[in-house]
């Protein structure tokens, strides 16, 4: 199976997919398997230099249309605007995903680590999907708290 799955009386309800740049989802998706474990698949999309960026379109539809149009998704995307995110956004923003497809950019490690661990325990892709951008918000710190 792809994505990170979440099962609910089993039926899967989220799947969670990193899309950026250069290695980026890649590595997020090793360091959150060694945190959280990897019993389970967290997918990652990468756009290298040398890719066409339909590539990268083409590799994420496919997936996203393995999984099923009954799946939801939670896509967390490096920077918001740039390709990776324009990519996830467009396949996002039309049938069937429209409205079981949610797009976050942003991405750090905090974000891919409440995505995995509350996603089993959230029942609303809405509900995630803010649980996610608060983790991203609460784990920015400026040390020491004096500088100005």
């Amino acid at each position: 199976m792809l994505g990170w799955l979440i099962y609910v009386e089993n039926k899967i309800l989220f799947h969670i997919i990193l899309v950026a740049h250069s290695g980026l989802a890649a590595a997020y998706k090793c360091a959150a398997e060694v945190i959280v474990g990897s019993g389970q698949l967290l997918q990652a999309f990468d756009l290298d230099g040398a890719d066409n960026p339909s590539y990268l379109y083409d590799r994420l539809l496919e997936t996203m249309r393995a999984l099923g149009p009954q799946a939801s998704f939670l896509v967390l995307t490096d920077i918001y605007g740039g390709t990776p995110w324009q990519i996830a956004s467009q396949i996002a923003g039309v049938p069937p995903w429209k409205d079981r497809a949610v797009v976050l950019s942003g991405m750090n490690l905090a974000m891919v680590l409440e995505a995995c661990v509350s996603s089993a325990r959230t029942e609303s892709l809405d509900v995630l999907a803010r649980r996610v951008l608060q983790a991203a918000v609460h784990d920015i710190h400026l040390l020491p708290e004096g500088i100005r």
